[in-house]
């Protein structure tokens, strides 16, 4: 038994994931955030025509690992403009947002893999052209995003617990003035002694502040 097959836009965006990776191949979802679908449809750069994003596994490699394919309508005809992969297994979650507010979005994207808590991060740009990788060393145990200054964007938080090289933390991120690098921009440490986040609440705490509470 197999699934029915994919019609107009998203037939158009599968058959361009096939001329990227064949017919051999597991989409992976996003288990947490606003996006839970494997083949995201977004106009990410702004251009009034949905580009895709999608998140998929090859089954015919050696290495187990998710490769990220950037997929954009070219003269009519959906195909991949980039191509990134990631040894991770499972995808935590997606975010899609203009972080410095230079008309270009960036698209951060948490991985994990089976065996750890811990999810690493990474960034991308995308222009219209092309796809970059970010400068991005960050990982985290739990990510939120919310509007903390009440300006219509939202920003990232990671909250990290403590293990062997690092304290547990809060960090603020923020893209750099080059735009090419995604940094902690302000880091809050946090109870070294808490072993797991169970619930992250964000909203009002004073009237005239706003912020968590775990």
């Amino acid at each position: 038994m197999r699934p029915p097959k994919a019609t107009g836009k998203r037939a158009d965006v599968s058959n361009a994931i096939e001329s990227a990776a064949g017919s051999d191949y597991t989409l992976k979802y996003p288990q947490n955030g606003e996006y839970r679908s494997a083949i995201i449809l977004e106009d990410i750069d702004f251009d009034g025509e949905d580009e895709a994003l999608a998140l998929i596994s090859k089954n015919n490699q050696d290495v187990a690992g998710i490769t990220l394919l950037f997929i954009d309508n070219i003269g009519g005809k959906y195909q991949t403009i980039s191509e990134f992969d990631i040894a991770a297994a499972e995808v935590d979650r997606v975010c899609i947002m203009d972080m410095n507010d230079d008309k270009i979005p960036e698209i951060l994207i948490g991985w994990g893999v089976y065996s750890s808590h811990v999810k690493t991060l990474s960034a991308y740009s995308y222009t219209g052209i092309t796809a970059n990788e970010l400068v991005c060393e960050e990982s985290y145990n739990e990510m939120y995003v919310a509007d903390l200054n009440s300006d219509k964007k939202d920003e990232i938080i990671l909250f990290s617990l403590a293990n062997n090289e690092k304290s547990a933390s809060a960090k603020l991120l923020k893209i750099g003035d080059s735009a090419g690098a995604v940094y902690s921009a302000s880091t809050v440490l946090m109870n070294s002694d808490v072993a797991r986040y169970t619930s992250i609440l964000f909203g009002k705490i004073s009237n005239n502040k706003v912020g968590f509470v775990l």
